[in-house]
């Protein structure tokens, strides 16, 4: 899915009719976790994700989110299932997937009523990030939405990702 939205960046750069100076990607669920990795692409200035971070170290069966065995259940990343139970353990949680992207733009999206991700466990994560984001002197550029929403894309939510897409025109222009 990476590569396949990598191979989608290579072609909107190849059409002259469009700003490739301007890629920004937006995905939700697992869309967000695909557009958060593709972010590494050089070529993207930023990235939407809505429902996309899940916090894996925090993650267990008597918190009620899936976590590492979400991964693994649905062969995504199934080298995470040897993790399942050991999530303290883990090599990467997406408070480092975040710091990577530093310091392009990201607008991290994490519904209050969201049962996969509970929200503190999410702000943890994005406020991991931020420090890298602050040591490049990108504050501003990392950005937590948390709308009273259950997990969901709405018209609402739509709205915020335009809102910070137009932020960010007028921060290119």
């Amino acid at each position: 899915m990476v590569t396949d939205t990598r191979a989608a960046v290579d072609a909107v750069t190849a059409l002259e009719a469009l700003d490739s100076s301007r890629i920004y990607l937006v995905g939700y669920a697992l869309g967000a976790k695909v557009g958060l990795s593709a972010a590494f692409d050089g070529r993207v200035k930023g990235v939407a994700a809505v429902c996309g971070v899940d916090p894996l170290r925090r993650s267990s069966a008597g918190k009620g989110t899936e976590g590492v065995q979400h991964s693994h259940l649905h062969g995504l990343l199934p080298r995470l299932g040897f993790f399942v139970a050991k999530e303290r353990h883990l090599p990467f949680d997406f408070g480092e997937v975040l710091a990577a992207v530093a310091p392009r733009r990201a607008l991290i999206v994490a519904l209050t009523l969201d049962r996969y991700a509970p929200p503190a466990d999410v702000q943890s994560e994005v406020e991991q990030a931020r420090k890298v984001y602050a040591r490049l002197e990108h504050e501003d550029a990392l950005q937590l939405k948390t709308p009273l929403a259950f997990n969901s894309f709405t018209p609402a939510i739509e709205q915020t990702i335009f809102d910070w897409l137009d932020d960010a025109r007028g921060l290119s222009s």
